[in-house]
């Protein structure tokens, strides 16, 4: 998941940006980039029932597109937070025996923390968690600003089906 480009906080940032960008599902959650969506949205008790529908089939499936990302993502976290754990313990283990060949004490859990992090593979392992991390938090941001618009259109056709056609819409 590592790239060769220098590692950085908002590099990382713009990175998860980019992804998220790429997964082509539009956003609610950043209405500035979408004026025409929020101003429809804010509109909806005014709308007619194929326009209702249209919009809770539009929430529905980018709202469904997004758990699926957000799943895949948070599995893709799990699995590489299991492999840092498992990376960490080897490399652990690794130096305590080559301080213990050479005749030293063995470092103290801060000294072999440090020790730990210093080594590339745990700090590639790290930086692609962060990655990950980053790119949950935001997918699990659009999801639920997709699932409040979902909501608002479902609630709107909930109050307009109370007591007419025995519950039918349409």
């Amino acid at each position: 998941m590592t790239t060769n480009k220098k590692w950085s906080i908002q590099g990382t940032i713009d990175d998860s940006n980019e992804y998220i960008k790429l997964l082509e599902i539009p956003s609610f959650g950043r209405l500035a980039e979408n004026p025409d969506l929020i101003k429809r949205y804010s509109q909806a008790g005014t709308f007619s029932n194929k326009e209702l529908e249209e919009m809770i089939a539009y929430f529905s499936g980018h709202k469904r597109q997004l758990e699926i990302v957000h799943g895949n993502r948070e599995s893709a976290l799990s699995l590489y937070n299991s492999v840092y754990n498992e990376s960490c313990n080897a490399v652990a283990y690794q130096i305590q025996q080559e301080r213990e060949a050479q005749g030293l004490k063995k470092f103290t859990g801060k000294e072999i923390d440090g020790a730990i992090g210093s080594r590339p593979q745990i700090k590639d392992l790290k930086q692609s968690i962060m990655r990950l991390e980053t790119d949950v938090r935001k997918i699990k941001a659009e999801l639920e600003a997709m699932t409040t618009g979902y909501n608002g259109i479902s609630r709107v056709i909930s109050v307009r089906t109370m007591g007419t056609n025995n519950g039918q819409f349409g």
